[in-house]
C-alpha cells in the first residue's frame, strides 16, 4: 500500500506526481542534449571563421546535424582578396 500525505482535508498520494515529474525530467534532458548539439555547431562555425549567430540559429531552427554536415562540406571561410 502506498503512503498518503494528509493536507488539511485533502489526501494527496505521492504517486500522483511521479509521472509528471518523469515527464519534466525527460523534456529537460532532451532540451539539454539539443543545446549541447547546438553548442557543437556554434563551435564548429567559430573554428571555420563563419557566423556563429547565423549557424546557431540555423541549427536551432533546422537541425544541428545538418549544420555539422554543411559546415564540414563548406570548410574554412577565406575572405576574398581585393
Amino acid at each position: 500500500m502506498t503512503s498518503a500525505i494528509l493536507l488539511g482535508q485533502l489526501v494527496v498520494d505521492p504517486l500522483v506526481w511521479q509521472v509528471p515529474l518523469y515527464g519534466l525530467a525527460l523534456i529537460a534532458g532532451i532540451a539539454l542534449v539539443n543545446f549541447i548539439r547546438i553548442h557543437i555547431a556554434v563551435k564548429m562555425a567559430e573554428k571555420r571563421n563563419r557566423s556563429t549567430v547565423g549557424w546557431g540559429l540555423f541549427s536551432f531552427f533546422i537541425s544541428p546535424v545538418w549544420a555539422w554536415i554543411l559546415l564540414a562540406i563548406l570548410g574554412k571561410y577565406v575572405p576574398p582578396d581585393d
